[in-house]
């Protein structure tokens, strides 16, 4: 997701743009991906949509409104899309990878980029468009990254026919 607020940022003060930036990436982006590939997950799979402790309303306070608003608005599209799929074997979950020292977290932040990373791989799956975004982020980043892949049914993944084994080659993933 993307963090787009200046410094300082207040929900009634803050640009509009700013508000449909963030939510194009943020919301509808991860809307479009799982209405295009739903489909081909067939008999089982698995969503997985990076959320953020911010966007807990339990937690609301001020700062930050457009990432704020648009990870509240990711979870209620991720409760939105379990049910949708509920009685189907594809799951629906969001996670938070926790503060983590990156660009967005800053300095302080508890939690390590590999720590970071590793809280997403571990909980994506190869349907799931946040795996492919953390892996392509910590080649970036020059963490070394293994890809293992959940077989629900054996000898249903097939690499060959997997746009996310190709991507995931080109990055350099094991």
């Amino acid at each position: 997701g993307v963090q787009i607020d200046p410094k300082g940022a207040r929900a009634l003060s803050s640009d509009l743009q700013t508000y449909r930036d963030t939510f194009e990436v943020n919301v509808l982006a991860p809307l479009a991906l799982t209405q295009a590939l739903l489909p081909l997950m067939k008999k089982n799979g698995r969503i997985v949509n990076v959320s953020s402790g911010l966007g807990q309303l339990s937690d609301m306070t001020s700062g930050t409104p457009a990432y704020r608003m648009s990870k509240t608005a990711l979870n209620a599209l991720t409760r939105m899309l379990a049910a949708e799929v509920r009685g189907t074997n594809i799951l629906v979950n969001s996670m938070s990878p926790g503060w983590v020292k990156s660009d967005m977290g800053g300095p302080f932040a508890p939690r390590t980029l590999a720590q970071g990373a590793d809280t997403l791989v571990t909980c994506g799956a190869p349907q799931s468009n946040h795996c492919r975004i953390t892996l392509a982020a910590a080649v970036k980043e020059g963490l070394h990254c293994r890809f293992v892949i959940e077989e629900r049914v054996p000898g249903s993944y097939d690499e060959q026919a997997s746009g996310n084994h190709f991507m995931f080659r080109l990055l350099g993933v094991e």
